[in-house]
């Protein structure tokens, strides 16, 4: 290669393996800016130390996807200067400015402050050769092409600003999203498929897709228990409740869920099985969003553990013992906790395997693909929920770097939506005395504000404007008056207020630089009143946070991330994407139009509810029973005391409200073992006995369902206004809720001879629920009738595309009109 400074550093940067050979720079009609383009945003300078030495760049504080924003990039570029004055004795006159490299100012120093790091002692203990070869390196032609490398910093050919973040293609990789340095090895070797789990050889690809399918979940759930065994266990208690809710954050639930979903698959592979693939996918999508939250919490897992080891030598000694009785030390805490992200985003991959192996004319093949569209919608809401949550955290850091602004009580800067543009501008107000300033500008959905730049990574607040009240106008091209020295600055535009009270011109410092800037505002005034709203559909439409997950109206998928997701009408209620506002219908009060009704099926009626919970199980959150009293009779204590125990019974995802032992036992016998409720018994079944609570736990064991009820007596060391609540005299509590957390964790066996089982996952966790918005009376026995705030149970969405939905209420179970629901968690 050329003996060109900036090529022998692309060099140094493939010797230290941080890029590849396959790179645009090392193309024949590469070009400096090319490589100066790659350095620009500071992610490839900061993962260049930390391949030298993790120890001197810690990634955690480096943002990856900086998207060229001023403020990330800086922010990059100034923490690898700081790394390499710590670490690397960099003398202070060899290092660049941050802006030399951003705004191209001076890239010749940027090299040479490259130069000095490659000849430095930790490169050298590396025996990676330095650069240049010539270290009287001097090219008065090349410092030239160096200091003119200004004219591109806003030139769109060489910005990848301008490129997508996500691709687009079918094929979609969602490892990279999450910047999370997940070992695959281990995956593979933990979930692999190794053996047949039939009795008979495959005899087809299909089959061979299935048994993959299958086997890797069963794999995945050994993967869990061994987490919770060797590591939950054993740890837990010498963690602080803090670190232990952080480190180990969603393993019980998710075990639980895929417990549950791996029983509800091997049943769906059986022989004559009446529910399909698909029908399980579709049915526990809700409860896979639980990874959202995980997946964002895995960088903090990880941390908290390092942490953690740092802190406390016997944690870190315990922490290798468990690790080397794992697995003979072949596994890592850290690499098995991502163990459940590869996992989840594994799955529209092997649907889309299945799908490649099964014959269109199938009479399953319709419903793989819309598992496979429902498993793509999850790994999509995963990765936008981690996106966002990285957006947030930037944000509060844009906050906490401008003094004197001064927000709303009870708000932050994050509740005026996502930055789309910042950087340096050059502003006049038209109704002061015409002066131009200098200012550090950023534009979120709903407001600009208006900086002062200071030396540090600080800033000092002046102005905001909120957005839905001004107008961009960009003027004709004319020759403008040069600002003093600053000649560049002469590309102009105007923020105008809708009604006349003022206006302001900004100033670029190059042509490309102002559409940047104009199409950012034009972005965030186009989200504040989207032009896809049909003005005769009298919706009023606005970006909205929703606090649960929570669907489209019109095409029925996620609203992904976790602030600002989609459109709420303050009218009607109706959630939607951007991109479906268009399709969305007119605004009322009134419910949806009816879909066409479905055709007829033998679906049983009220009057054969016993048979049908033979078929399918019947579910229904009634009414809660009697409230329950503190010892004392009195109202619950107050939750800011440490003993606090919260005894509203309706708020756990195990109360069943008012419930008979049939509808329980139906409720749990398609259910994983494990899986109880606590029911209140009607009070015809109740007997007025001595002691009797009315309650009773139900809990699925082995192939039966088991029914306790629970008992009370005079709690005599406190009086004879307290009770104490027990199963068996052997033990007792001083509220159900502690009775049911007790059991949770210790066995029943105490209780009751023979009978090793644990209270393990609440009934709610395992069934997608939905609440009624309309009222809606069923015209046909095969129709599920509705009132408005009704907890729907649904049982299938095979009929989804034609707009109707199976479901149940107490012991009716029937079709219903899916957009008269919200879905969403009832926990």
């Amino acid at each position: 290669m050329s003996d060109i400074l900036w090529k022998e550093c692309a060099e140094w940067f493939l010797r230290c393996d941080v890029i590849s050979t396959d790179h645009p720079i090392f193309e024949a009609t590469a070009e400096v800016v090319v490589f100066a383009q790659c350095l620009r945003d500071g992610v490839l300078l900061c993962h260049l130390l930390h391949k030298i030495d993790p120890k001197t760049m810690d990634l955690k504080n480096v943002c990856l996807r900086p998207h060229m924003a001023q403020f990330l990039c800086l922010k990059n570029i100034r923490y690898f200067i700081n790394c390499c004055r710590a670490f690397y004795d960099i003398k202070e006159a060899d290092l660049f400015e941050p802006l030399m490299l951003y705004d191209y100012t001076d890239f010749g120093k940027v090299l040479q402050t490259l130069s000095k790091l490659s000849h430095s002692a930790r490169f050298t203990k590396k025996q990676i050769r330095g650069f240049p070869a010539n270290q009287n390196h001097s090219n008065v032609e090349e410092e030239s092409i160096y200091r003119h490398l200004e004219d591109f910093a806003g030139d769109d050919h060489y910005s990848v600003i301008d490129q997508p973040t996500i691709d687009e293609s079918e094929e979609k990789d969602y490892y990279h999203l999450l910047n999370l340095q997940a070992d695959e090895s281990v995956y593979h070797d933990l979930c692999t498929f190794k053996a047949p789990i039939f009795p008979v050889q495959p005899v087809e690809k299909r089959d061979y897709s299935i048994r993959e399918l299958v086997e890797t979940e069963k794999n995945f759930i050994e993967a869990l228990n061994l987490v919770k065994r060797y590591f939950v266990r054993p740890l837990s208690t010498m963690l602080s409740e803090d670190d232990k809710k952080t480190i180990f954050f969603g393993i019980k639930e998710i075990a639980e869920i895929h417990i549950g979903f791996h029983s509800d698959l091997c049943q769906a592979c059986s022989l004559g099985a009446a529910i399909r693939i698909s029908d399980i996918f579709l049915q526990w999508k809700e409860k896979f969003l639980i990874y959202g939250e995980y997946c964002s919490n895995l960088p903090k897992a990880h941390s908290r553990l390092d942490e953690a080891c740092l802190r406390n030598e016997m944690f870190s000694n315990e922490l290798t013992k468990c690790q080397q009785e794992a697995h003979k030390g072949h596994f890592k805490l850290k690499d098995l906790l991502a163990v459940p992200m590869q996992r989840i985003l594994k799955y529209h991959l092997l649907l889309k395997e299945l799908i490649k192996h099964t014959q269109q004319t199938h009479e399953e093949y319709s419903g793989l693909e819309k598992a496979y569209n429902g498993m793509l919608d999850v790994a999509e809401y995963i990765n936008e929920v981690k996106r966002d949550n990285e957006t947030i955290q930037i944000i509060n850091d844009i906050q906490a770097s401008i003094s004197d602004l001064e927000m709303p009580e009870g708000t932050t800067l994050k509740d005026y939506g996502r930055l789309l543009r910042d950087g340096e501008i050059k502003i006049k107000c038209h109704d002061e005395n015409n002066r131009i300033k200098p200012r550090y500008i950023f534009v979120f959905d709903k407001v600009l504000l208006m900086c002062k730049s200071t030396k540090s990574e600080q800033y000092i607040f002046k102005h905001s404007l909120p957005l839905q009240h001004y107008r961009v106008e960009d003027p004709p091209v004319r020759k403008v008056t040069a600002l003093g020295r600053e000649s560049r600055w002469t590309h102009q535009f105007i923020l105008a207020h809708r009604q006349s009270k003022n206006a302001y011109t900004l100033f670029a410092k190059t042509e490309e630089m102002k559409k940047k800037w104009i199409r950012a505002l034009y972005d965030a005034l186009d989200h504040l009143e989207p032009a896809e709203i049909a003005p005769n559909m009298e919706h009023l439409f606005e970006m909205n946070t929703f606090e649960k997950p929570q669907n489209c109206i019109q095409c029925s998928r996620l609203l992904k991330g976790v602030f600002y997701q989609g459109y709420k009408c303050s009218k009607c209620g109706l959630s939607c994407h951007k991109s479906c506002l268009v399709l969305v219908k007119k605004c009322g009060t009134r419910p949806p139009e009816l879909p066409p009704r479905p055709l007829s099926v033998s679906y049983p009626s009220t009057a054969v509810a016993d048979d049908f919970r033979a078929l399918s199980p019947t579910l229904r959150v009634m009414a809660p029973g009697p409230p329950l009293l503190n010892n004392n009779n009195n109202l619950p204590e107050s939750p800011t005391k440490s003993n606090y125990v919260n005894l509203h019974l309706e708020e756990y995802p195990w109360y069943g409200g008012e419930m008979d032992r049939d509808v329980a036992a139906s409720i749990l016998s398609s259910a994983p073992n494990g899986t109880f409720l606590l029911r209140h018994r009607p009070p015809r079944t109740s007997a007025a006995l001595n002691g009797d609570t009315g309650y009773a736990l139900s809990l699925k064991t082995g192939s039966q369902v088991k029914h306790m009820k629970v008992c009370a007596c005079e709690d005599k060391e406190r009086g004879p206004t307290s009770v104490l609540y027990y199963l068996s005299e052997s033990r007792r509590f001083r509220s159900i809720v502690e009775l049911v957390q007790w059991y949770e964790d210790n066995s029943l066996s105490e209780s009751f001879s023979g009978l090793q089982a644990v209270l393990e996952r609440p009934w709610r966790r395992i069934y997608p629920t939905a609440i009624a918005r309309y009222d809606y009376p069923a015209p046909e026995p095969n129709l599920l009738s509705l009132k408005r705030g009704d907890i729907v149970i649904i049982l299938s969405k095979e009929g989804d595309t034609n707009g109707w939905w199976k479901g149940q209420i107490a012991n009716q179970a029937g079709y219903f009109p899916k957009h008269y629901v919200r879905e969403g968690s009832f926990n």
